[in-house]
């Protein structure tokens, strides 16, 4: 089997962040939910660690 793909999913509405993260879940991808630019950001930086 491959890799597992990773898609950041940034959107500050809860609820339409919750609906994106079970589609990408759904068509077989690991969503990682931010709710701000500057969330995704340290999480970014902390991923390359």
């Amino acid at each position: 089997m491959g890799a597992t793909i990773k898609i950041l999913v940034i959107e500050d509405d809860n609820e339409i962040n919750q609906l994106l993260c079970e589609i990408i879940t759904n068509s077989g991808y690991v969503p990682q939910p931010v709710f701000s630019g500057t969330e995704a950001l340290l999480y970014l930086a902390s991923d390359q660690e």
